[in-house]
C-alpha cells in the first residue's frame, strides 16, 4: 500500500471513530442541503449539480467520498413533518432521518465503478429523486481542486482547496440568498448570521439577480465573490473565515456586518 493510501486510510478511520461532522481534507464531497419543503439540493465537487431523476444522470469517478448533509430546523417545521434522506447503490446504503434539531452530518462512502446511485427523501421518493452514475475508471481525487480564484469589486482573491486544506476546521454550511432586486441574506440553520466561530464554511448561494452577485469581505482585506455580478443560479464555495470583522453584500445594497471570533 502506498504512503498516500496509508495516510488516507488513517484519516478515514479517525473520522469514523470520532463521529463529529467535519469535512475531511483530501476526500471529494457530495453536498446535501435541505429546504423547508423537504426537497434537497445534491452537488458533487467541484460544483456539479445532480438533478437528473432517472439514470444515468451525471457521471462521477468512482472512489471514496464524504457525504455532507445539512438539515436546518425551520422555525415553522418541515412541510413533510420529518424528512429522511437516503442514498443507495452498489456498496452504499445510507439513511439519515431528521433528528428533530438542526443537523450537520458527515458520512464516508465508496462509490463503485460502473454503478448507478439514487438519492431521495423517503417521504416523497419520486418527487425528490436524484440519480447519478460512476465511470468504469478514474478516481474521485480528480475532483479535488487546488486553487479557486474569485473576482469581485475589490479585486481577485485565491481561496485554496475548496474541499479543505486541514488548516482550519470545517464548521458547516451557510445559506446565502440573492433576491431578484439584489437583496441578500446569509443564514445558518435558518437563522441570520450575526457571528461565527473561525473556521471553514461552505456558502451555498441561490442568486436570482442578474446584476448583483453575492460577496464576502473581511475588513481591510480583498473581496471574495461567491457568485459574480452577472451570475444567476446556484453555486457553492468553501471559505475560510478568520477572526475579525466581516461583511456580506451585493452590488445593490449596503453591507451587512458580522463578527468572526476565535474558536
Amino acid at each position: 500500500m502506498s504512503q498516500r493510501l496509508v495516510v488516507l486510510a488513517l484519516v478515514l478511520a479517525g473520522a469514523l471513530a470520532g463521529g463529529s461532522p467535519a469535512a475531511i481534507p483530501g476526500v471529494a464531497a457530495l453536498y446535501v442541503v435541505y429546504d423547508q419543503n423537504c426537497t434537497f439540493t445534491l452537488i458533487a465537487d467541484p460544483g456539479t449539480p445532480i438533478t437528473a431523476a432517472s439514470a444515468p444522470g451525471p457521471t462521477l469517478p468512482p472512489g471514496p467520498y464524504q457525504l455532507l448533509t445539512q438539515m436546518p430546523n425551520p422555525s415553522n417545521g418541515y412541510l413533510c413533518t420529518s424528512p429522511s434522506f437516503t442514498l443507495a447503490g452498489p456498496g452504499v446504503s445510507i439513511s439519515i432521518p431528521f433528528p428533530g434539531q438542526a443537523l450537520d452530518d458527515t458520512r464516508l462512502l465508496t462509490l463503485q465503478p460502473s454503478a448507478t446511485y439514487v438519492a431521495e427523501d423517503e417521504t416523497a421518493p419520486v418527487a425528490t429523486r436524484h440519480v447519478f452514475s460512476t465511470s468504469a475508471t478514474g478516481s474521485s481525487t480528480s475532483l479535488l481542486p487546488t486553487t479557486t480564484t474569485q473576482t469581485g469589486p475589490g479585486g481577485s482573491q485565491e481561496q485554496p482547496d475548496i474541499v479543505g486544506s486541514g488548516l482550519a476546521p470545517f464548521r458547516g454550511v451557510l445559506t446565502a440568498r440573492v433576491g431578484a432586486t439584489g437583496a441578500v441574506t446569509l443564514t445558518r440553520s435558518g437563522r441570520r448570521v450575526a457571528s461565527l466561530a473561525a473556521g471553514r464554511y461552505t456558502i451555498a448561494v441561490g442568486d436570482a439577480a442578474r446584476h448583483a452577485g453575492f460577496f464576502v469581505e473581511r475588513a481591510g482585506h480583498g473581496t471574495l465573490a461567491v457568485s459574480g455580478v452577472s451570475f444567476v443560479g446556484r453555486r457553492r464555495l468553501t471559505v475560510t473565515f478568520t477572526p475579525g470583522r466581516w461583511a456580506y453584500f451585493s452590488t445593490a445594497g449596503r453591507p451587512t456586518r458580522f463578527t468572526v471570533s476565535s474558536p
